[in-house]
């Protein structure tokens, strides 16, 4: 059991380690918490912050079940002008084998270019390379390289902010171990963040909802559904969200790519 607590913990600080690599501007004092959360939500996800070069990126997280544990940290860094080069890194984690090895570690390195629209049907648009392996040798090798371009749109909806982004993928290279992945991880994959769920007065719960497509685009027998809810703490300094999320589909790993998995994890994320 000590190992199990120790295990989570860890894997909890690691996603937030990132935080400290790079501080953000002093808070405005004139902005509510939740205001200063939604600006750095954008300026990750859709926007642009010119006196920030790191920041946050894909949704940092430690969430576990009584199988095992998914940690993520994901992070980018303004190279010039609005070029990016990003990294992300998942792992797959048996924190309750007395060893505690990682049944899988998927390294995503990006590089893209952001082009800010701000229309009201479209903030910006990421376009560039996209890598995906878990540096292994043998049978459980796998490897993957695209090309993607991903359209982000931010707006209001009743009492909420939604951000919607949509990738489409084309595929540059892969490995000989996983040349049939296109049959379970098609070529878009699209999803939808719902802030503020209950309204104003109760701002702290957030709905994830991501759908990437199976084989052609249109087939959905393979691809992967997944659905998160977010509950943001108001703690001063520290400010985790505790997340659940359901999971189905193929290629949750890289290695498991062609085995179709379900899980219901819990834990921390950090994205704001």
């Amino acid at each position: 059991m000590t190992q199990r607590l120790f295990g989570f913990l860890l894997a909890a600080l690691l996603s937030n380690s990132v935080l400290a690599l790079d501080s953000p501007p002093p808070p405005d004092p004139n902005r509510s918490d939740n205001e200063t959360r939604d600006i750095q939500v954008y300026d990750a996800l859709v926007g642009s912050n010119p006196d920030q070069d790191f920041s946050l990126y894909r949704l940092n997280y430690a969430i576990a079940n009584d199988e095992d544990l998914l940690l993520q940290y994901s992070f980018k860094y303004r190279v010039l002008g609005e070029l990016y080069l990003a990294y992300t890194n998942l792992v797959l984690w048996d924190i309750y084998h007395a060893e505690q090895p990682a049944i899988d570690n998927n390294f995503m390195p990006e590089l893209f270019y952001r082009f800010l629209i701000y229309k009201p049907w479209l903030t910006s648009v990421d376009a560039g390379w996209f890598h995906r392996s878990n540096g292994r040798e043998g049978p459980t090798s796998r490897a993957w390289d695209r090309w993607q371009v991903r359209f982000n749109t931010d707006f209001k909806w009743r009492h909420m902010d939604v951000i919607w982004q949509t990738a489409f993928n084309s595929d540059i290279k892969k490995s000989s171990k996983n040349k049939d992945i296109n049959d379970y991880y098609g070529p878009w994959e699209s999803g939808l963040t719902f802030r503020n769920l209950l309204g104003n007065h109760q701002n702290q719960l957030d709905l994830l909802v991501g759908l990437v497509a199976g084989e052609d685009g249109y087939r959905f027998n393979t691809g992967q559904k997944t659905v998160g809810l977010h509950y943001r703490m108001r703690w001063a300094k520290f400010k985790p969200t505790l997340y659940l999320r359901y999971f189905n589909g193929y290629g949750e790993v890289i290695q498991n790519y062609n085995i179709k998995t379900e899980s219901l994890r819990f834990g921390l994320s950090f994205h704001y």
